[in-house]
């Protein structure tokens, strides 16, 4: 089934009224919720190469979700890591699918090696 996911502010900081990821189903022509999945911040989504797999970095923090999709719509973070700045808002994986980029607004950027199932590893040395 087709999903649209839509990231939103949450927090107080930012006079935000969201609620974290929001996953609707698209499958009949109209968008229809499916559910929302609670973080601070999930400012940028993208989807990796793994089925299934989502990653999120939060606004105004430092951090970014590996999420899984399942085929019902419902997400579940099975990995946290961090992002080695502060304030990601922006995320690219390379043509491969095999490296992560993370842009931090703290001036920083940082690649990260993704597994085959959609692990995140660490940066390399010098890296960042």
């Amino acid at each position: 089934m087709p999903f649209a996911l839509v990231g939103s502010r949450t927090t107080a900081r930012r006079q935000a009224k969201g609620v974290g990821i929001t996953v609707f189903s698209t499958s009949y022509g109209d968008w229809r919720q499916v559910c929302q999945w609670p973080a601070d911040n999930p400012s940028f989504l993208v989807q990796g190469r793994a089925a299934g797999m989502v990653y999120a970095v939060h606004g105004d923090d430092h951090r970014l979700t590996r999420l899984s999709l399942a085929a019902s719509g419902q997400l579940r973070a099975v990995q946290e890591v961090d992002t080695t700045g502060t304030n990601p808002v922006h995320l690219a994986l390379d043509s491969s699918g095999s490296w992560l980029l993370i842009v931090n607004h703290s001036g920083s950027v940082v690649a990260l090696p993704v597994a085959s199932f959609g692990e995140l590893g660490s940066p390399p040395a010098g890296w960042s």
